[in-house]
């Protein structure tokens, strides 16, 4: 019996270190969705804690949005799109913002944003009804980019 107990530990302890290793090995492509997605829910409880209805991820306004991480991490400095409106004609918008950073960590961006007035007024705006979120990663600086529109 005993025997067949250390067996059965032992197969549960592999089987949790296999599946430990497959969560913790995150190809680069799950861990921006899972950056986005965590920042899309942090967004939304902020907004619901404040009444306002919740934002819905547009994969086209992602792509928007990676494109500007990308241009921000080459250039290694913070600036707006200058021409968002433009690149937003492919959707219906009749008001947009813009969020853009560049952190350690998504939480710690979406603590920055909310300490913000002029980000948290984005995050928290009636107006928005859609959002692109992207992270880039380079150089150990996360560079983060959200798009908003309604």
């Amino acid at each position: 019996m005993r025997r067949g107990l250390v067996r059965i530990v032992t197969v549960a302890a592999l089987t949790i270190g296999l599946a430990a290793t497959t969560v913790g090995a995150a190809t680069p492509a799950s861990a921006h969705q899972l950056r986005r997605a965590k920042m899309l829910a942090w967004v939304n409880h902020s907004r619901a804690e404040h009444h306002v209805h919740r934002l819905r991820m547009v994969r086209s306004v992602v792509g928007l949005a990676h494109d500007h991480d990308l241009a921000m991490a080459r250039k290694r400095r913070l600036f707006h799109t200058t021409d968002l409106a433009s690149k937003l004609r492919d959707v219906e918008w009749h008001s947009w913002g813009e969020n853009v950073g560049a952190g350690v960590t998504p939480y710690g961006l979406f603590k920055a944003y909310m300490a913000s007035p002029e980000h948290r007024a984005n995050m928290l705006s009636t107006g928005f009804r859609r959002v692109g979120i992207s992270f880039v990663e380079r150089r150990g600086v996360l560079w983060s980019t959200l798009i908003f529109y309604g």
